[in-house]
């Protein structure tokens, strides 16, 4: 069982994520450590990835500038293609969010998310 199962696990059954989910959200907390160990031009980096309903996050959200996934077919966009994660690992370097379907497709990046406490997700 690996580390990410043995945490996240409990929890995924708990909310009933879906395989696809599970799946998922193993490959983007995989990405994010890469992107957090490896830098970009000798300097430490972070991002956010909102994994889950797509369209109620664009709809609590806003591009910060012109969304450079726009555009692009949606099998380029899946985040276990290697050349993907290097270009997400690019634009992690820019503000905002990457927002990611539970299949693991990302939908949009350099978002400004914004939600009103008392509406959930």
């Amino acid at each position: 069982m690996s580390d990410l199962e043995r945490i996240f696990g409990p929890v995924a059954t708990s909310a009933r994520c879906s395989e696809a989910m599970r799946q998922t959200v193993e490959e983007i907390v995989q990405l994010g450590v890469e992107i957090a160990r490896e830098g970009r031009e000798g300097r430490k980096i972070g991002t956010l990835f909102v994994v889950g309903d797509v369209e109620a996050v664009l709809s609590r959200s806003r591009s910060l500038l012109l969304d450079p996934l726009y555009g692009h077919a949606d099998e380029l966009l899946d985040v276990k293609r290697p050349e993907f994660r290097e270009t997400v690992k690019e634009l992690a370097q820019l503000d905002g969010a990457f927002v990611v379907d539970k299949h693991g497709t990302f939908v949009s990046a350099a978002r400004y998310i914004s939600v009103d406490p008392g509406t959930p997700f």
